[in-house]
């Protein structure tokens, strides 16, 4: 009811101090709300037998400065320094501001990492030129795995306290090849295996063949392992050619799980870790089934699950019963009527 704003409901409900009604209604904006609740309540805040941190807290985190000035006027008990750390990670400088102008508590170093991680430049300057709580290598670390390179350059520049090889794997990982390439010639700090392996997951081909080659740190299987799990073909064929590492059987179970016939396809014809066609049937990945039965028959039946209940379109449960019905005798079948969303059952 205070999130919603409904004053009425909250009167009706209240039976003692509500700290945390009163937060929702001050993230909410309903200052109304927090105003009766705290005139309602105030013996119990006024003697600190209840804190109001949440309070300070959630206003803080959505932006609402009045909720936070007109409990200061009224509140004589501490706030935290979770207060501004969360208005910094979420790029408020104004309550920032107002909090270091007019508050004791400040702030923690989660402050300046947050904010640099969440590209919020400005609070990270002001933080720097204000405060002296500093940061952490969480803050250039978390900069550059969002994209964040003007924050990571002043950082460098300005603070003292570096990064980790967490910077240029996360900034690999999720695509920042401009970040990768900065850290690479202005830090020490390099990155590992992760790096390319995350890149490849994630489908960063440019990535991949930049750090092969400007690193040696390479990669695992699980880069082509990932790669092939989530449908990146040109990453695989890449890696397949450019590097030695290979892929595991996860490559082709995860591409069967996830209906990659493309994926399956190629990996039949230019590896041979192997594949799970269980994965495939209990997923309903009736083209893959089919392919795989097709051109690997020998271990196919092998593969197929046993006394499990299947939940697979009806399409696909037909051919099974069809196909192999002699190894699926012990399955139970249940798949839906997509048009009306209804059950049937078949042993």
């Amino acid at each position: 009811a205070a999130a919603y704003g409904r004053l009425d409901v909250v009167k009706w409900l209240y039976r003692s101090p509500n700290v945390e009604a009163m937060a929702c209604a001050a993230q909410n904006e309903h200052e109304d709300i927090v105003q009766w609740l705290f005139d309602t309540g105030r013996e119990a805040f006024a003697s600190g037998e209840v804190s109001l941190e949440p309070v300070f807290l959630g206003a803080a985190e959505y932006d609402n400065l009045d909720v936070i000035q007109w409990l200061h006027t009224r509140y004589s008990g501490s706030c935290g320094t979770a207060v501004m750390d969360a208005a910094a990670s979420h790029g408020y400088l104004d309550v920032v501001k107002w909090l270091h102008e007019n508050r004791t508590e400040g702030c923690s170093k989660v402050a300046m990492d947050k904010a640099a991680g969440n590209g919020h430049f400005d609070v990270v300057k002001y933080l720097h030129e204000h405060r002296s709580e500093g940061c952490t290598v969480d803050a250039m670390d978390k900069a550059a795995g969002a994209g964040h390179l003007e924050v990571v350059k002043w950082l460098n520049e300005h603070r003292s306290e570096g990064c980790s090889i967490i910077a240029m794997n996360c900034a690999a990982q999720n695509g920042h090849l401009d970040v990768v390439q900065w850290l690479h010639a202005n830090r020490t700090e390099g990155c590992t295996s992760k790096a390319m392996d995350g890149a490849a997951e994630n489908g960063h081909l440019d990535i991949v063949k930049w750090l092969h080659e400007n690193r040696s740190d390479g990669c695992t299987a699980a880069a082509m392992d990932n790669a092939a799990r989530h449908g990146h073909l040109r990453v695989v064929k890449w890696l397949h050619k450019h590097r030695s590492e290979g892929c595991t059987m996860r490559a082709m179970n995860h591409a069967s799980l996830h209906g990659r016939l493309n994926i399956v396809k190629w990996l039949h014809v230019n590896r041979n870790e192997g594949y799970c066609t269980a994965d495939a049937i209990r997923n309903g990945h009736f083209d893959v089934v089919f392919f795989l039965r097709l051109h690997r028959e020998e271990n196919f039946h092998r593969c197929i699950p046993t006394n499990e209940t299947l939940q697979v379109p009806l399409e696909l449960q037909q051919w099974l019963l069809a196909n192999c019905g002699e190894v699926l005798d012990r399955c139970r079948f249940e798949s839906y009527k997509i048009s009306f969303g209804q059950f049937m059952t078949r042993t």
